[in-house]
């Protein structure tokens, strides 16, 4: 009976630590657009484009990573027909690879997700968006932007991180850089396209490891008790 009921103990944290509170997720970009000022004016492409400390340019490869904390409350909202969702979003980590700029922050922000019930007033989407703040060389800041897109509202059947059901979303990446110049706020715009999107950690919360920890000094009581 007792080891019966141990076998049960052990199915049944082995469960909740399957049940992932936080996910760390990955996407990578290839920068293939830059512009300076009103994207719509062709005069305003550029190739590359000074960061402060390094210069990138069309053709690198950005890698952002960023974790999500599952606990949300999704809502309904009736005017526009549609079930929302914000998440916590922490652990930012945006990587430039061939000019090497990177950012980094543990500064909480928050990452979307919007189940439309019909695309009339918006479609399905997943959006990650994190602002870095820059003080030297000059006054910036950066606003990254990573979208997950259906107009139709027929892809997402709720609010969940689910990774298999946002493949079926329209990915897109997009870069504002301001600077503050003498002239006023300049702003620099990079858009690319989106190579990957993964799922590549899965986090138990800390109440998860403390049911593991209970369980496995049970188990030590239970077999003091019999020796």
């Amino acid at each position: 009976m007792t080891t019966k009921y141990i076998a049960l103990l052990a199915l049944a944290l082995s469960s909740s630590l399957a049940q992932a509170e936080s996910y760390t997720f990955e996407y990578k970009a290839t920068i293939d657009s830059i512009t300076r000022g009103d994207p719509a004016l062709p005069s305003s492409a550029l190739s590359s484009v000074d960061l402060g400390t390094v210069t990138t340019s069309i053709g690198d490869v950005v890698t952002t990573r960023f974790t999500v904390d599952s606990s949300s409350s999704p809502y309904y909202d009736p005017y526009s027909d549609r079930y929302m969702a914000w998440y916590s979003t922490s652990n930012y980590n945006v990587h430039f690879e061939q000019s090497g700029y990177t950012e980094s922050t543990n500064a909480s922000e928050y990452t979307a997700v919007i189940d439309a019930q019909n695309g009339v007033y918006g479609g399905d989407s997943f959006t990650a968006a994190y602002t870095a703040y820059h003080y030297w060389p000059v006054m910036a800041y950066t606003e990254y932007t990573f979208e997950l897109t259906d107009k139709s509202g027929q892809a997402l059947t709720n609010t969940a991180l689910d990774l298999e059901a946002f493949k079926q979303l329209a990915p897109s990446f997009a870069m504002r850089h301001s600077i503050l110049g003498n002239g006023g706020m300049e702003t620099i715009y990079l858009t690319g396209t989106v190579g990957s999107f993964a799922l590549v950690s899965e986090v138990p919360e800390p109440s998860t490891y403390a049911m593991l920890a209970a369980g496995l000094c049970f188990v030590a009581w239970r077999r003091n008790r019999l020796n």
